[in-house]
């Protein structure tokens, strides 16, 4: 298990992983490990993103969650954070007909200005 640290401070909650990159940087330097370790980081940043929605729905009492961003891209990621959160109840929607990564950021902004094309200014 590679640990973190989870901070709350008003309605925020902060995660650090410095205890895990210290964890990592003494594990055996042969590599034969690496798998294993890999993996349990891998599990570590799932576990922390189901703390940081699990602090969310305890703010807001809001059971549906919609995941975006690149790091979804990472198959074990986005695979452990579904299920780990549909295991605590959550309803969990992902993108299906945009890109999670920096392709669905550009649809967001043309969606936020109704699609219209930026007014040209004269200089």
């Amino acid at each position: 298990m590679v640990p973190f640290s989870v901070r709350q401070r008003d309605r925020m909650v902060f995660i650090g992983f410095q205890e895990a990159f210290a964890s990592l940087a003494n594990a055996p330097q042969d590599g034969s490990d690496a798998p294993a370790l890999a993996l349990a980081f891998h599990r570590a940043v799932v576990d922390a993103g189901c703390v940081m929605v699990e602090h969310g729905r305890a703010v807001t009492g809001c059971q549906r969650v919609v995941l975006s961003g690149g790091v979804l891209m990472n198959r074990l990621i986005a695979e452990g954070l579904v299920a780990g959160l549909q295991e605590r109840g959550f309803d969990v929607f992902l993108p299906c007909l945009i890109p999670m990564n920096d392709g669905g950021i550009s649809f967001g902004q043309i969606y936020a200005v109704g699609g219209r094309p930026c007014a040209s200014q004269s200089r």
